[in-house]
This record gives structure tokens, sequence and C-alpha cells, in this order.
């Protein structure tokens, strides 16, 4: 750290030193020292362009490429600048304008591909394409100042400045102030010295344009100044490229490196999401869990702030969430989301759901009726993927994050293939449902079947669910109805006599369809008192309900389990034949009534 901070002081005070003898210089003899700061700022220029065009293919980025390439043709116009100035010989000519219009063209072409370059931070350019561009450039302003002479003056000797010179330094000077705003606003993206250098280069530049304003004497004090601040300013550029590139390229190769694996590690991370995801497919029995354990695992794994699964209600075109998690306390209960067409639906996902694709959110954008959430939570940036199944839109999964630009094009990749994945978990715990509810319901009634009674009889045959009563149940006449009448309308009195059980048991009741018309019943912690004034109940429903004319009729018998040592088989054949004492108690007494 001494040793570093010893050699940024050694090179302050040549550089001061070094300023001084060029000011020193310039009195004596004008064109010498015109020429050293110029040919400087050449050497510097070309530097540049061959340090950046060799050490391009080590960036992920065409950044320094861009700069580089443009500084080389700048060489080009500076070092025209510097043989056109009056003393030198090489171009026949009697004023200063020819130098000073180089000069504009060099400084226009230095500030508008500062500004250019910062558009390839994140891009590829083509290497020829961008060598041809700057030559046909280049090509076009040389034949306006030396043959089609269409170039506007910047000089005249009998006035100095033209009015077109000194509009255009500010012009310059207004273009360099946004290259600074964009170095500010993107400095994330740059080493840090490289960032520091680069904003001292740029500000001593723009110091340079004002200076260059005020001259009327091509060898006065401010064209002097000018030329020496242009010195300063090309010292930090060195500083910044070549340096920071060739003296120190580890650093600069290394924060290459880092950044790479970074997010190398950061896309296996959300590839590991996506396996893991896949195995909660294959485990989970209900689609909720998977939900939440999926959104677990993606937060685990990610360093996102926040992450929701919401599905799309077709009646009210609003989204519910059904799962979330990371930092969404008090998020999701505050905005209502939908996905109509009205303007209120075009945050993110809304829009996923309705055009079925990926929706990016980035940088504080709008994020429609959520933006005000989303700002106090510091959200930055955020994705709504849609939820396809069975080629229908399910929902979306929204992931929010607090970086900028999170959300590159292989993240997008991974995380479309986690949504896809999703949708292909709903469709799947769907079936494995649907078949769990046939594997235990009645088809005909929708109440459990056999199988499932046995097991909940199992279930719940503890001392803690005593008195455990059990009630066997037949809907009398069946098979006369069936008959007489078809099979349908023996049907439609099993669905009414089904319907009549749900309404009259309790939510705690177990009630089954034991098999063609026989019924049966738990009813757990219930004593006999309590089961015999359920059963009266529903005969008393039973006898005042027709079905299409036909009336309803039933015969009930139950047993109850009072101590743990009872079988509850022989329980259960209890109340099977007390169903059946009370069919012949009701056969007997309606032939009495017939007689």
């Amino acid at each position: 750290m001494g040793e570093n901070h010893q050699y940024k002081s050694n090179s302050l005070i040549i550089l001061v030193i070094t300023c001084l003898v060029l000011s020193f210089i310039s009195f004596k003899n004008y064109l010498l020292f015109h020429n050293i700061v110029e040919l400087y700022s050449v050497i510097i220029a070309c530097g540049i362009f061959i340090i950046a065009v060799n050490t391009s293919h080590l960036s992920s980025n065409s950044y320094l490429l861009f700069i580089g390439v443009s500084y080389g043709f700048i060489a080009f116009f500076d070092l025209f600048h510097t043989l056109s100035y009056k003393g030198m010989g090489v171009f026949f000519i009697r004023t200063a304008n020819l130098p000073t219009q180089l000069w504009i063209i060099a400084r226009y072409l230095e500030a508008i591909s500062l500004l250019i370059a910062f558009k390839f931070i994140n891009t590829d350019i083509s290497t020829k394409k961008l060598y041809f561009s700057y030559f046909i450039f280049s090509l076009v302003l040389l034949s306006g100042v030396f043959w089609a002479e269409w170039f506007p003056n910047c000089y005249q000797p009998d006035s100095g400045l033209t009015i077109f010179k000194i509009y255009s330094e500010y012009v310059i000077i207004a273009i360099l102030i946004l290259n600074i705003m964009l170095l500010i606003k993107k400095r994330d993206k740059f080493h840090s010295q490289f960032y520091k250098y680069m904003m001292y280069s740029i500000g001593f530049t723009i110091l340079s344009e004002l200076l260059f304003t005020m001259y009327s004497d091509v060898q006065g004090l401010f064209n002097i100044l000018g030329h020496i601040v242009k010195l300063i300013s090309f010292y930090y550029i060195y500083k910044s490229v070549i340096q920071i590139n060739l003296l120190d390229p580890y650093n600069a190769l290394f924060r290459n490196i880092n950044k790479k694996n970074k997010k190398m590690k950061q896309l296996n991370n959300t590839l590991l999401v996506i396996t893991k995801v896949k195995g909660l497919i294959a485990t989970e029995e209900d689609i909720e869990t998977f939900f939440d354990k999926s959104l677990d695992v993606l937060l685990e794994k990610r360093d996102y702030a926040m992450a929701w699964i919401g599905k799309a209600i077709e009646e009210d075109k609003k989204v519910i969430p059904m799962a979330q998690a990371g930092m969404t306390k008090g998020y999701l209960d505050n905005i209502t989301i939908t996905w109509d067409d009205k303007e209120s639906s075009m945050g993110p996902t809304g829009r996923a759901i309705k055009e079925r694709k990926h929706i990016i959110e980035k940088n504080n954008v709008n994020f429609a009726s959520c933006q005000e959430e989303a700002s106090r939570k510091n959200y930055v940036t955020s994705i709504a993927l849609p939820i396809i199944h069975d080629d229908q839109v399910y929902g979306a999964l929204n992931i929010y994050s607090k970086s900028k630009n999170t959300f590159i094009k292989p993240e997008i990749d991974l995380l479309q293939d986690l949504a896809r994945n999703i949708g292909f978990a709903i469709n799947k715990l769907r079936n494995k449902e649907k078949i769990k509810y046939l594997s235990f319901h009645d088809q005909l009634t929708g109440l459990y079947n056999r199988m499932f009674f046995n097991k909940e009889l199992e279930r719940l045959n503890v001392k803690r669910n005593l008195p455990l009563s059990i009630v066997v149940t037949d809907l009398n006449g069946l098979k006369k109805v069936n008959d007489n009448y078809g099979h349908k309308m023996g049907d439609k009195l099993l669905i009414a006599f089904a319907k009549l059980l749900r309404e009259y048991c309790r939510q705690d009741d177990i009630i089954c369809r034991w098999g063609g018309d026989e019924f049966a019943l738990l009813f757990p912690k219930t004593p006999s008192s309590k089961t015999k004034e359920i059963i009266s109940r529903i005969k008393e429903k039973v006898n005042q309900t027709t079905c299409e004319g036909i009336q309803l009729s039933s015969a009930f018998g139950y047993a109850v389990k009072t101590n743990t040592e009872d079988d509850i088989q022989q329980i259960f054949k209890q109340a099977d034949n007390n169903m059946y004492q009370d069919k012949r108690q009701q056969k007997q007494s309606s032939d009495i009534n017939n007689c």
C-alpha cells in the first residue's frame, strides 16, 4: 500500500514538473512546445489502439475495443493537425485554419466515440465493421477539409476563431458532460481505477475545450494552457487504459474472470434449482406443498429478494397468490393484480399471463399497480414467467431482485425451463390427485368408497376416538326401482340419498358408499345417544323426500365401540346385523299396514 502511494506521488510530481518545463518551452519556442504536446497525445492514442486491439479477446464486451479503434483514428487526425501547423513545412498553407479544422474534427471524434462506446459494454461488435466505419467517416471528413472544402472554417486571420469553432467547443463540452453522467451511472461495470482516471481525463478535456474557446492568437496564453491541460487529459487516458491493462493486466483479466465465474455460479445454481424441482415433482403429493418447496429452493440457491406463484382466475381476471417466499411480508397483501385489458393490468404478471411470454421490468421502471410496494421494498428488477400446462395458462412465476440487470439471457432461458417444469408438475400432480380421488371415492355419489372406509376405520380405531360409532344404512327397494324404471332412475335415488347423508351428518363424520345400495358411516367420539339422534334426523328427512315421484326409504343399524378391547370388525358386523333387523321390522310393519 505504501509503495503504491509513493508511486502515485512520484507520478504527480513528474507530471507537474513536465507541465512547468513545457510552459517554459512554449514561451521560448512555441512550435517545439506544440510538437511535444501533440506527439505525446498521438503516441498515447496509438498505444491505446494497440493495447485495446490486442487484448480485446480477454474482454467479455467491446467497450475497450471501440475506444481503442477510435483513438487510433483520433491519433491520425492529431498527427495531421501537428504536421499542418504553421512552420512545419509539410502542407503549403498560410493560415491556422487547416490545423484548427483538423483539431476540431479530432475533438468531435473523441467526444462522440467515448459516448457511443457505452453501447458496447455488454455487447460484441465486428472489428472489420468498426474499422470500415471509421475509415469511411475519416475519408469523408478529410475530403471536406482538403478537396471538397465543405467543412466550415474554424479560424480567420483577421478575426480569429469562427463562430462554428467556438460553438463546436461548447457542443463537445456538452457531449463530454453526458459522458461523465453515463460513466457515473455505469461505474459498476468498470475497474475502480479505470473509472477514476477516465473521470479525471474527461474533466480535464472539458477544461481544455473551454480554454480553446478563449484564444484569439494561436500562440497566445489560453492556447498554451489548453494544450497543457490536454496533455494532462491524455496522461489520465494513459493511466486508465494503458497502465491498467498493460502494467497491471492481471487485475483487469481477473476482474473479468471473477465476473464470469460469479455469473457461471449463479447459472449453475439456477440449474441446480431446476434439478431439485424435478425431484420434488416425483416426491410431492399436492400442488400447494410443491409450490412452497420449489420457491424455498429457488431463494435458497439464488440471491433473489422474493418470489411468488400466482394463479390466474378466469371469472374475475384476478391473480391469486398460491405460494410465496422471501421478503414478501405485506407485499402481496397490499396489492391487487389483474390480467384483463385495463391499464392497471399492464404490470409484468398480468402481461405474462395475457401474452404467454416472459416480461421483465428493470431499473425501477413501472411496476404497474405494484410500483409503490416494490419501491418501498427496494425491488429494482422483476421477471414474470407464464406457467403453462396442457396448453392452458395456469398463472405466473414472479421473481424480484434488488440488483440491476439480474435477468440476462442465459438466466432467462433457465428460468423459462423452471416455469415449464412447474407447469408439467401442475399437470402431473393434478392427474395424481385425480387418480387418488378416484381410488378413494365412489364415482356415482362422490362419497368415499369401501377402500377409504377401511383405511379410516383402521386409523380411527384408537382410544382417543372412543366412543366410536359405526352406522350401516341401506336404500330400500333399489332393486325394484332398477327393474321397473331402469338403472338411471336407481342412480338418481342413490345420489339423492347420498346428498341427504352429507347434509345431516357432521363435518368430521366419514360417509362412504359400501357398495350397491349400502352405505357405511363412522362417527368418532360419538356416544350411542348422539348416534341415535343423528340417525333419527336422517330417517325423518328421508321419509319426507321423493325423487321424481318415488318415495325414498332406508334402513339403519349401528353399534358403538366403547372399550379398547372390543373387536372393531365385530362392532361393524353388529351394526350390519342391526341394519338388517331394521329392514325386516320395516317390512313386517309394511305387511301389517297392507293387511
